[in-house]
């Protein structure tokens, strides 16, 4: 898939049977349904991490943690993500299902993740809450069109010659014949900078989880070489092309800069990103990604580090990786 894929998660959308369904109907039910589900999974993940109430902000979280949750997720009430960071496994309580169950890791071992997803859903229909079900439609929604087994498989993709060329619109329909969807990944400002877009298979509905997991990867690999196509033409020119200008000119703020926004990152790791996959620059695909946790403010929150000099902390985070150090 040319490593077009930064992230991949598995999930399981759930609903207590005798609570009314979210999103924020019924307040007494809402904080039912948060003490029951953190109390159920602390007893799987003992050593769990709880954010909720203020914690619950773009950056407060680790970016990574942010890209699957759902809009707005930060302005609901009784809302929590409970994170076990050592297994990946976390679990968004309360902001749009009462209960959506993730394992995030690599796309190249979806399957795994659906098994450990599969056996912590097991382990908590042992807790005596069974979860909302039809015979006919299968696991229940607040959105009908969920219904299913409500297993979800969400790639983040780097498509930006794709996105560049607008050219993922008409691609739409023909993920939508294959079951899948794509959305922009964007900022608090609606813009997508990174270029970076989420695949997601549209429905469970009557659907095996080895067909949803193989309907998700033939669409992102649809994807990825539509992209590679475009790219290959880009630079066919080799070091005379505008891309590979930009991937140099980029490469150079980046390593050079002592001030640097969360906006600015972005903007320029889209295209150190194209340089790293194809080996302009010395830098690979995988510390470019890495890359991806200074996006947002978490890293510096934790340190303790007074807001005002983050824009410089996250200059030097940047420096130190394209030096070497």
């Amino acid at each position: 898939m040319r490593d077009s894929v930064l992230f991949a998660e598995v999930s399981l959308r759930r609903n207590y049977q005798d609570l009314t369904f979210c999103p924020q109907n019924n307040r007494e039910d809402l904080a039912q349904s948060y003490h029951r589900s953190i109390t159920a999974l602390g007893k799987i993940y003992p050593d769990y991490h709880l954010f909720d109430d203020k914690a619950l902000t773009d950056d407060e979280l680790p970016f990574e943690s942010t890209v699957f949750l759902p809009p707005a997720y930060d302005q609901l009430v009784q809302t929590a993500l409970f994170v076990d960071k050592a297994s990946g496994f976390s679990a968004a309580i309360n902001m749009d299902e009462h209960l959506v169950l993730k394992q995030s890791g690599s796309q190249r071992d979806l399957a795994a993740q659906v098994t450990v997803l599969r056996k912590t859903e097991a382990a908590l229909s042992q807790e005596g809450h069974p979860f909302a079900f039809d015979e006919q439609y299968g696991f229940l929604s607040y959105r009908p069109v969920l219904a299913g087994s409500g297993l979800h498989v969400r790639l983040v993709l780097h498509l930006p010659m794709l996105h560049f060329l607008k050219q993922l619109r008409p691609i739409t329909e023909a993920l939508k014949a294959k079951g899948c969807g794509i959305t922009p990944l964007t900022t608090k400002g609606g813009r997508n900078p990174a270029r970076l877009y989420i695949l997601s298979n549209n429905s469970s509905f009557k659907l095996s989880d080895d067909q949803i997991v193989s309907q998700v990867l033939a669409c992102a690999e649809m994807l990825a070489d539509k992209e590679a196509a475009i790219l290959g033409k880009a630079l066919a020119q080799n070091e005379q092309s505008t891309i590979a200008d930009q991937v140099w000119r980029a490469y150079g703020l980046l390593k050079y800069a002592r001030r640097l926004t969360a906006s600015d990152f972005l903007i320029h790791w889209n295209s150190l990103r194209i340089g790293a996959q194809e080996g302009i620059v010395p830098l690979t695909t995988t510390q470019a990604d890495g890359l991806m946790r200074f996006a947002n403010d978490y890293a510096f929150q934790t340190e303790g580090a007074d807001p005002k000099t983050f824009v410089f902390r996250r200059a030097d985070a940047v420096r130190r990786v394209l030096s070497g150090g």
